[in-house]
């Protein structure tokens, strides 16, 4: 019996013109996002999350994987002013 917070149970309903592609779908939340422009941007943290960074860009590569951004996500790296920060 589900208490509404595990719908394993229940199959999605996905509109039937909506296109999937053949990949794995990864949701990154605004943190992880931050820590992998470190990579990117010099940060003094860079080599810490060099391993996501590496294994997120060889997946995209590949096209095995895609990483698709949230509004909520975008929203709040559209309210950060510095541009540098925004890397």
């Amino acid at each position: 019996m589900s208490d509404g917070r595990n719908r394993a149970d229940v199959p999605y309903a996905i509109p039937c013109n909506l296109r999937i592609p053949d990949l794995c779908l990864v949701y990154l939340d605004l943190n992880h996002w931050i820590n992998l422009s470190k990579c990117k941007s010099g940060h003094k943290d860079r080599q810490r999350y060099s391993g996501a960074f590496d294994a997120c860009a060889a997946a995209v590569d590949e096209g095995s994987a895609l990483f698709p951004i949230s509004l909520s996500t975008m929203m709040e790296i559209n309210a950060i002013r510095d541009p540098q920060q925004r890397l």
